[in-house]
């Protein structure tokens, strides 16, 4: 990671490169300079990766499993049972809502 230079003004001037592509910007600050270095940095990676905007979570993985998975295997009505139980046990005393993979 780059690392941010004062300028004579007592801004902060930092320039990253990410698979070929550079970028530069001038903070007031030395934290926001590393801060928009790391988040850019991800960005550009993710451009590059072509998976900008697509965030995987636990309840995305279940709900295919139960959607795509559970379905064509032998007891796969008892298997989603099974894994909604298995999940609402884990996450017991929490504000967290599951569906089915047949209601989204």
């Amino acid at each position: 990671m780059a690392s941010p230079k004062k300028t004579a003004t007592g801004r902060w001037h930092i320039q990253i490169e990410v698979a070929g592509v550079r970028e530069s910007g001038t903070f007031d600050t030395y934290r926001e300079a590393t801060a928009w270095a790391h988040a850019r940095s991800t960005e550009l990676r993710a451009t590059k990766r072509g998976t900008i905007g697509q965030t995987k979570t636990l309840r995305d993985a279940i709900v295919r499993y139960q959607g795509e998975i559970a379905p064509g295997m032998k007891g796969g009505d008892k298997e989603s049972t099974a894994t909604i139980r298995l999940i609402q046990s884990a996450i017991k005393n929490r504000d967290i809502e599951l569906r089915t993979a047949s209601s989204t």
